[in-house]
């Protein structure tokens, strides 16, 4: 927020000094460059902070992780993998140890149990139980005929969604969500309205310009046009395939916890979170507004209580920020994740991957025949070794830079800042023949 502030003080502050003389910009500039810097060394800070509480992580789930090893070691790995943790743990960056911040894990997401996760994936078995409740209240031989066998295999062979049957474990892909019932809602307060290009109203127009052959239908509402109601909240929820939020400070300081555990949303199959971003406007309205709620209220509008009631209201994925950041930032997530739904055809779960950018292998490292003929096999060691998998950088890349090759890998924690919850398989625009 401060950061937002002292960038709009020196606009403000170049349009003055516009027709001044050229020693007064030349001062200024001189001022803009000192700022810059302290703001540097106070993200430099946070780099370290991050690294200090993802290895103290990584200390703490050592015995377990072990044990584990086998399973979680580079070379078997899943492509796609799920973590199940309690309510502590997932408030911490889990995507960051070194276990899973590999390239080979294409997808990674997070569930709050073994049955939640099942249920999420398996929506058809949960509907069908729900009905064979709701109906034993009649007589026993009132049964419709069209009722399905309660065996676990005739209820597979049965049932079936996209040519791939319900009940034979977790596909690799789907469902498929209709994204011509997306609906959003773009900063409902119009408080980044000075913001220039990372003004979400700007943001969320370009983005449905750029994907126009997939955004043709989608609506929402604007804060620029008028301040969207509970009501409305609640209407294009209930009448959406997935939602967008994109503005300031936390969702459910829009729509109260209250409002939104008693609707049924199980049509949305996807909610994403732009949210936790902080400006001067917002943080004094929302400064006011936490004054007058109880502790209990706002501890449910952090970003895991948040995620958890939109999962028991029926959404199947959950894609949002863990701490705080800036109005930049969640305009490259947005794009990056649409680019990856729309264009490229991947899951939710590998289209939140995406925001990670694995370091490459070196490029002008010398390479023997031998090492060539391995192909892509070889490619793929190096590519582990340099994200910090392995102890010590191979022996070609130690050429006199020994302090460099000993460091841990670069990572920002920017990257692990957006976490999905629920389903990885959702699809937008799935691949031709599925």
């Amino acid at each position: 927020m401060r950061r937002n502030y002292v960038r709009h003080q020196q606009e403000q502050r170049r349009k003055m000094l516009a027709k001044l003389e050229d020693n007064s910009l030349l001062a200024d500039s001189q001022e803009l460059l000192a700022v810059d810097s302290s703001f540097a060394e106070k993200e430099s800070q946070l780099e370290s902070h991050f690294r200090d509480v993802v290895a103290a992580v990584e200390a703490y789930l050592d015995p377990i992780l072990t044990k584990l090893y086998p399973a979680l070691n580079p070379e078997s790995v899943s492509e796609s993998v799920v973590l199940l943790a309690d309510e502590w743990l997932l408030q911490l960056p889990l995507e960051a140890l070194k276990t899973f911040a590999v390239p080979q894990i294409t997808s990674i997401s997070r569930d709050f149990s073994l049955q939640f996760h099942y249920h999420r994936v398996h929506p058809a078995e949960r509907s069908e139980s729900a009905i064979k409740v709701a109906g034993k209240g009649g007589k026993k031989g009132d049964k419709p005929k069209s009722d399905k066998p309660s065996t676990a295999k005739s209820g597979q062979k049965s049932e079936k969604k996209g040519g791939k049957e319900i009940g034979s474990g977790v596909p690799k892909e789907g469902p498929v969500v209709d994204y011509n019932g997306i609906r959003y809602i773009v900063d409902p307060y119009n408080e980044c309205s000075e913001e220039g290009d990372d003004n979400p109203y700007k943001v969320m127009n370009d983005v449905i310009a750029k994907y126009k052959n997939f955004t043709a239908k989608w609506s929402g509402i604007m804060g620029s046009d008028h301040l969207p109601s509970v009501g409305e909240f609640q209407h294009l929820l209930s009448e959406s395939t997935g939602f967008i939020f994109y503005g300031t400070e936390r969702y459910l300081g829009c729509l109260p916890p209250n409002m939104l555990a008693p609707i049924n949303i199980t049509d949305c199959h996807l909610v994403m979170l732009l949210d936790l971003v902080q400006t001067g406007q917002s943080f004094l309205r929302q400064g006011k507004d936490d004054a007058t709620k109880a502790v209990g209220e706002l501890w449910l509008e952090r970003p895991l209580e948040t995620a958890m009631l939109l999962s028991l209201v029926g959404v199947a994925g959950v894609v949002s920020n863990q701490w705080h950041c800036q109005l930049s930032e969640n305009k490259h997530k947005l794009d990056t994740c649409l680019t990856g739904l729309l264009e490229t055809s991947r899951t939710v779960g590998q289209a939140v991957r995406g925001l990670v950018q694995f370091p490459k292998p070196p490029d002008a490292v010398p390479e023997t025949d031998a090492a060539s003929d391995r192909g892509s096999k070889s490619g793929h060691q190096i590519e582990v070794e340099a994200t910090g998998d392995e102890q010590t950088a191979p022996e070609e890349e130690q050429t006199g830079v020994k302090e460099e090759a000993a460091e841990p890998p670069s990572f920002s924690r920017h990257w692990f800042n957006t976490v999905l919850y629920g389903t990885p398989t959702l699809l937008l625009n799935p691949p031709r023949g599925l």
